[in-house]
């Protein structure tokens, strides 16, 4: 059974994280990988839960959970079936969990990350069972798990300040996908002939049908179903020309006659 990766980002002084901001980034993120089956669904209003075909990913906030913090942003990245596939799921979640982690710290520095494994599926019950045994900042002193480092200053977006036009393109966000699911070759452009070119292979085509039916007939075929190909009528041009000249020499002569 592959185990959940789960990360408590303590905060005890500002800036708290904001929640909706982090969610609706990472919902932007996930929505271009090409899962077949995908959903978020909100448990309350602190807890998201997204799911992408045999993974979880559940993202809950707890505002002054005690201990002396003022913010507890727990992230969790697990199986979302206890049947999933354990070996290659494991890692791959591990890695993304660690992934999104830094990606949150650098934008909002963590006093404190505190990592668990837990086998199986996870959900928002399991996790306010791990906030609730949260130790008390003074007893964790030096014992972090990870420390971060100076509060990176951030430009506040007012809404509609900004026009309606599609987002970019993120290394962070492309990171995030590259975690997801393995890269897919681009396709590769195949340039159009122009249309004098496709007319001049029509013409060849039909002209091949007076002189061999069928090799013209199928080059036609392929025309209308593949695309022109000047290059391969060429070809069938010069190899029917060759063999009529066969067939009309004296030797090609003897060998239709033995045949016949």
């Amino acid at each position: 059974m592959p185990k959940s990766t789960i990360a408590q980002l303590l905060y005890a002084e500002h800036p708290i994280p904001n929640f909706a901001r982090i969610v609706g980034e990472l919902d932007s993120a996930l929505e271009r990988c090409p899962a077949q089956a995908r959903s978020l669904v909100w448990d309350c209003e602190d807890t998201a839960v997204f799911e992408l075909d045999a993974m979880r990913i559940v993202l809950a906030h707890a505002d002054n959970p005690g201990c002396g913090y003022l913010c507890c942003l727990t992230l969790s990245v697990g199986p979302a079936r206890p049947e999933a596939d354990a070996p290659a799921l494991a890692q791959r979640l591990d890695g993304l969990c660690r992934l999104l982690v830094e990606r949150i710290v650098t934008r909002y520095p963590a006093e404190m990350v505190l990592w668990h494994d837990k086998p199986g599926v996870v959900t928002p019950d399991a996790l306010d069972a791990l906030l609730q045994a949260v130790p008390s900042r003074r007893h964790l002193g030096g014992k972090a798990a990870l420390r971060t480092a100076a509060v990176l200053a951030l430009p506040m977006v007012v809404a509609n300040d900004l026009p309606d036009l599609p987002r970019r393109q993120s290394a962070e966000l492309q990171r995030v996908r590259e975690a997801l699911y393995p890269m897919l070759p681009e396709p590769v452009a195949v340039a159009r002939p122009s249309t004098q070119m496709r007319l001049a292979t029509h013409a060849v085509n039909s002209t091949l049908i007076i002189v061999a039916l069928p090799v013209g007939a199928a080059l036609l075929t392929y025309s209308l179903l593949r695309g022109e190909d000047m290059r391969l009528s060429a070809r069938a041009v010069a190899l029917t020309g060759a063999v009529l000249g066969v067939l009309q020499s004296p030797l090609g002569q003897q060998v239709s006659a033995l045949m016949v």
